[in-house]
């Protein structure tokens, strides 16, 4: 299959082409031409007045559902959701049932997923059950293909988190870890201030947090280990991190998409799509994860896609389940309301991420393998009932006027085209 790219800027910052508008040429998965002017007959021709293209993009963080709870989504689902975000690689959360704690489970997620153009990256459990109380067969699962490992947003107790890093820096593995204090968060909400004050529903403190950030470094400090904070909200919590890559700790940390978008103010009127972990910061901790993440202190972004029903999401503020459908709106949702320049935001999506979540590098030079996503920054889109990809519209994005168009994806002899435009 051929796929010549017309008059598109190339975002990518390991390519020499890095800036420019050129026609570029994949052919069986390989990109074999980048030139001014492309002439072919034979293939499928992608242009828009204002057409980009970046290496794939990577989400460190989405709920599939898959195995137990597919009347939300299943793996197909999800990755077809994923491509229609512009992604070509998607790291799973084992939030399953049965929970993804052995290598059965990710043997069977890698096969149903294995004929998609999307890559789909399995994460394995830290402990048994994501109970906290023994270790998972990370050993086993790592083998198996994982290379990642979450409790979710089960906070680990120190005895665990301590076994935990050591075992993970004996195999390679990465852990991604949440950041509360299961006690102090424990049935919070919303957040401590305006929202826990207008509303008068169960405050989460920003201390909750600060304090399970700092405890992850100490013990990352103690074993010389290397660890992933995921969900990041808090203008301290920030702080604290600067401070210990200053010091040369291994640490990496991500924000989701809702905390660097919305407030507490946007559940004032108890809106359920607003309900998300980690609960939505005042706008000063709004407004600092984006400068966080503009210089390169915060170092990823995660959808955290969380697909509910009706049953979960149709209820009283305080009884609905945290989460909502992200993954096919990120990038638009990211491009309108971040305030990040196009270029970091590419830089984020296609090699932050991708570090994090150990993917192979990639890039848009002759000779290499597609993994590209081909999109318009420019162009409006509105995401409708009927353009959702989802058994259940639970988008805080659903009819709303966003910036960005995904026109496909293409990953070695795969792609999605969604649009060619011509």
């Amino acid at each position: 299959m051929k796929i010549l790219l017309k008059q598109v800027k190339i975002l990518d910052q390991n390519s020499l082409y890095n800036g420019k508008t050129l026609d570029v040429l994949i052919e069986n998965g390989i990109i074999q031409a980048i030139e001014k002017e492309i002439r072919n007959e034979d293939a499928t021709v992608i242009s828009s007045p204002a057409l980009h293209v970046s290496v794939g993009w990577v989400d460190i963080k989405s709920s599939f559902c898959d195995p137990g709870f597919e009347h939300k989504e299943t793996i197909e689902d999800g990755l077809d959701s994923a491509a229609a975000g512009g992604f070509t690689h998607v790291c799973s959360l084992p939030n399953t049932f049965p929970i993804c704690d052995n290598k059965t489970i990710i043997e069977y997620q890698l096969t149903k997923s294995s004929n998609h153009a999307v890559k789909l990256h399995p994460m394995g459990t830290i402990t048994k059950g994501m109970k906290g109380h023994e270790l998972s067969e990370m050993y086993d699962m790592y083998q198996a293909g994982a290379s990642l490992f979450s409790d979710d947003v089960n906070p680990l107790n120190s005895g665990m988190l301590h076994r935990a890093l050591l075992y993970a820096k004996n195999i390679g593995a990465t852990l991604l870890l949440a950041a509360s204090d299961e006690y102090l968060s424990k049935n919070t909400v919303v957040n401590e201030g305006i929202a826990s004050t207008r509303t008068g529903l169960k405050a989460d403190p920003a201390v909750s947090e600060v304090i399970q950030v700092e405890k992850i470094i100490r013990l990352l400090e103690y074993t010389e280990g290397k660890a992933h904070i995921s969900g990041i909200s808090c203008k301290e919590s920030v702080k604290i991190i600067e401070e210990a890559k200053s010091r040369g700790i291994s640490l990496t940390c991500d924000v989701n998409l809702m905390n660097i978008i919305f407030t507490e103010n946007d559940v004032l009127e108890f809106n359920s799509l607003m309900k998300v972990l980690p609960v939505l910061r005042s706008i000063e901790d709004r407004d600092y994860m984006v400068k966080a993440l503009d210089e390169g202190v915060i170092d990823a972004i995660a959808s955290d896609h969380r697909p509910v029903d009706a049953e979960e999401k149709e209820l009283e503020f305080d009884h609905a389940a945290f989460g909502s459908f992200q993954l096919q709106t990120l990038f638009s949702a990211l491009n309108t309301h971040s305030a990040l320049p196009i270029e970091k935001i590419i830089n984020i999506l296609s090699d932050k991420n991708r570090e994090i979540a150990k993917i192979d590098k990639a890039t848009i030079e002759v000779g290499h393998i597609a993994d590209l996503t081909v999109f318009d920054p420019f162009e409006k889109s509105i995401y409708t009932e009927n353009s959702l990809l989802s058994r259940h519209k639970y988008s805080p994005f659903l009819n709303k006027d966003l910036k960005g168009k995904i026109y496909g994806i293409l990953r070695a002899n795969d792609c999605i085209i969604m649009d060619t435009h011509e």
